[in-house]
């Protein structure tokens, strides 16, 4: 694994693309009217992508990638392995994650 990245910055496509169903799905940013955008095989505005200064597609840690999610709002470069952290970390709390995730979305939108 490359020493540019942390292991909790990586993940799998699939655990990215569950991750993002169940932010989507969440009452919290149902209600804010905010969503990832689908995934579509342009990366400068799917949903799920890998960072242009990341450099190639390759991946980084056996099958995981450097993977962002961008947002209905503008908000892009929210990190989907730290997403997968942030609900570890709170195991219990998914409502306090999503509602954390939320606000970070929010204030992150481009004006």
């Amino acid at each position: 694994m490359s020493d540019v990245f942390n292991p909790a910055e990586v993940c799998t496509w699939a655990k990215a693309i569950a991750l993002g169903k169940r932010i989507n799905a969440s009452v919290e940013f149902q209600q804010a009217g905010i969503h990832i955008l689908p995934r579509t095989q342009i990366m400068s505005a799917s949903g799920i992508y890998i960072p242009v200064f990341v450099g190639n597609e390759d991946p980084v840690n056996g099958n995981e990638f450097f993977l962002h999610y961008r947002f209905s709002n503008g908000m892009e470069g929210m990190n989907a392995g730290l997403v997968r952290e942030k609900f570890a970390s709170f195991p219990l709390s998914p409502s306090y994650v999503l509602g954390q995730l939320l606000k970070e979305v929010e204030q992150g939108a481009r004006t």
